[in-house]
């Protein structure tokens, strides 16, 4: 046998430093007590428990990510509270095993400060089945439980409701998001949830829709009741919307309102998806509105969402009421609500970190915010957030911006508001002049920054410049610029799940949404892979130049305008040119490269927008590409007016 040094033994003895033994308990063993305070016997110990995981994500002040575990063999003493500030990372079924502190937080026996490991998965327990007097007693602390045949007693307040069967009452929890609102005299045949002791009761905590088993028929279920904008202007509408769900067909989900609280309006609401839209239309300055959802379906059952109504004043301020009395607000502290479509963080010359975001209401338009600092500075402030935001109006080398906030002057009003709020619904002519209408002000040389548009066309090239990417759409109406910084790392268009370079896109159509901005002219400021897309071609690239014209002819004088279907092969450059029949040119309409077919109006202007004379013209199109050159005609006649 081979000797251990002595010196090593002495050493071992010395500086042992045992891993910790923790006693190892069912969850039964932990939550059984014959203490009339409830206390656990293990108070204050450090234990290991294993057990399945009955539900996941429940907040009980001041834990934020609480689980609850349970004995797989159910009934009394078989469930407990697993207490975190932080995320567990376990799901519903799993086998997990836990270490931490048994403390009685308030009355309720918890496993705090945890370490979990899943182990594998489990079949959950069968919910221990009690009355409501058995409910309120100790041994089904923590316990997933079901109550039969009860009826709702008491309507929701402060997220607590109470339902009845024959041996008493028990307060119900609206913690975890289940659709139901409810209402006094529904009936439940069965009402599954955790037990939890909360504030000095216990108190049934349903985890999802399916643990709400209805008698007969329920009413309808009303949730997620949102509206914008909180303080609308004149001008605005106001944009509600929930979700509505029901075992039966609806029969109508309306939207009621109100300006004197007497004379109430109504209005259907619109399905989409799994949400109802409502618009209630604008009221004078100083109105108090009110509003509530109500829902009926095939048998008769009405539910109102919320029970009174919600009410908001008439006294904010949107952007295109801002934008267009600028010199009025200019140099003014306002409070403006909006959706967050950009934000980047960008470095100074000096060094230091700044913010561009932008902000757009219902109103249609947008403004640039720009402040010192970084995004971390301003956790408000996170793309598809809808806000209220406090600063100050000005200027900034032509551009119109809010500034001088801070974090404390933005307050979340709904996270996750959809981008499709601001969405038009028309894409832009990549060169039509009036795009330049969407950063107008009220002030000359003062630009608006900020309104979300989108544009679709032939993608021309795509450059550097400056600290990110210039890429030029056409979709046939003249050149759009799209910029891209280099700090917004966007690596290309997703498509499919995968990501493709601009760069493998050229000649193909390519959509865009993003905010209106201007430098050297008007610009779409993009930001976001998921804001771009692969368009279906106006038309495929045909092998050499086409053109064609309709009607035939036309009368410029009382508007008309005449449709020129033109095509070409990819990456030509052409030239498309009103030619008289001595073969002179009259106007010349197109200048650019092609990326393939396109359709345009033309009303009969040259391109300094002089009216061509009446007569019978020639319209040629012409492709070079490659030193290869073809050129196609049609003939066009512009008519006047009969006198």
């Amino acid at each position: 046998m081979r000797k251990i040094p002595v010196l090593l033994v002495h050493l071992a003895i010395i500086f042992n430093v045992a891993t910790p033994v923790y006693a190892q308990l069912s969850v039964h063993e932990v939550q059984f007590t014959t203490d009339p305070a409830g206390n656990s016997p293990y108070l204050n110990q450090t234990v290991q428990v294993r057990g399945v995981v009955t539900a996941v994500e429940y907040t009980l002040a001041p834990y934020n990510h609480c689980l609850f575990i349970a004995d797989t063999t159910g009934g009394e003493w078989s469930g407990l509270l697993v207490a975190s500030f932080s995320t567990l990372p376990a799901d519903t079924g799993d086998w997990v095993e836990v270490s931490g502190q048994v403390k009685e937080t308030g009355g309720q026996t918890s496993i705090q400060f945890p370490t979990l490991t899943t182990l594998g998965t489990a079949p959950l327990p069968a919910a221990a089945l009690v009355t409501t007097a058995q409910f309120n007693t100790e041994p089904y602390e923590g316990v997933l439980c079901v109550l039969n045949d009860v009826t709702v007693s008491a309507p929701q307040a402060n997220n607590i409701w109470r339902v009845q069967d024959a041996t008493g009452e028990a307060n119900v929890g609206h913690t975890w998001p289940y659709a139901y609102q409810p209402a006094v005299g529904d009936s439940l045949f069965t009402l599954t949830g955790q037990n939890v002791w909360v504030s000095g009761s216990f108190r049934l905590e349903p985890r999802y829709d399916a643990d709400l088993i209805f008698s007969g028929n329920p009413r309808p279920a009303i949730a997620a009741l949102q509206y914008v904008p909180h303080n609308p202007d004149p001008s605005m509408s106001v944009l509600v919307r929930c979700r509505v769900m029901d075992d039966d067909p609806l029969d109508r989900v309306e939207l009621h309102y109100s300006a004197d609280g007497v004379i109430w309006d109504s209005l259907e609401m619109v399905q989409d998806d799994s949400l109802h839209t409502g618009l209630i239309p604008p009221h004078p300055q100083s109105s108090q509105v009110r509003f509530f959802v109500l829902a009926e379906d095939a048998e008769g059952a009405i539910s109102q969402e919320p029970a009174t109504y919600v009410s908001y004043t008439v006294n904010g301020l949107s952007m295109d009421s801002l934008l267009n009395h600028f010199s009025q607000f200019s140099n003014q502290t306002v409070t403006l609500e909006g959706l967050v479509t950009y934000i980047m963080e960008w470095t100074t010359s000096g060094g230091s970190s700044r913010i561009t975001a932008y902000l757009q209401d219902g109103s249609g338009r947008g403004i640039e915010l720009s402040q010192s600092g970084g995004m971390a500075s301003f956790p408000g402030l996170v793309r598809g957030y809808y806000v209220s935001l406090h600063g100050l109006v000005g200027e900034f080398e032509g551009s119109a911006q809010i500034s001088e906030f801070d974090a404390t002057d933005i307050t979340v009003i709904y996270p996750n508001w959809p981008m499709a709020y601001v969405l038009p619904d028309t894409f832009l002519r990549t060169g039509d002049p009036q795009n330049d209408d969407l950063l107008a002000t009220s002030v000359s040389g003062v630009m608006a920054n900020g309104t979300w548009c989108r544009a679709k066309g032939y993608l021309l090239s795509v450059e550097s410049a400056g600290g990110g990417r210039n890429l030029t759409l056409n979709d046939g109406s003249g050149n759009l610029v799209v910029r891209i910084w280099d700090d917004m790392n966007v690596p290309g268009v997703i498509a499919n799940g995968d990501t493709v370079a601009f760069t493998s896109l050229i000649n193909q159509v390519v959509g865009v949404a993003g905010a209106a901005s201007w430098y050297d002219g008007f610009q779409i400021e993009a930001g976001y892979a998921v804001d771009f897309q692969i368009e279906a071609p106006f038309e495929p690239a045909s092998p050499e130049a086409k053109v064609s014209v309709d009607p035939h002819p036309f009368v410029p004088d009382i508007g008309e305008t005449i449709t020129i279907n033109f095509n070409a092969p990819a990456g030509a450059w052409i030239r498309l040119r009103l030619l008289n029949l001595k073969g002179q040119l009259c106007a010349m309409i197109r200048d650019q490269q092609s990326g393939g077919g396109y359709q345009i109006e033309w009303d009969g202007r040259d391109e300094l927008l002089r009216p061509v004379p009446v007569g019978v013209y020639i319209l040629q199109l012409q492709s070079t590409l490659n030193g290869k050159t073809t050129i196609a005609s049609a003939p066009v006649v512009v008519g006047t007016r009969l006198k």
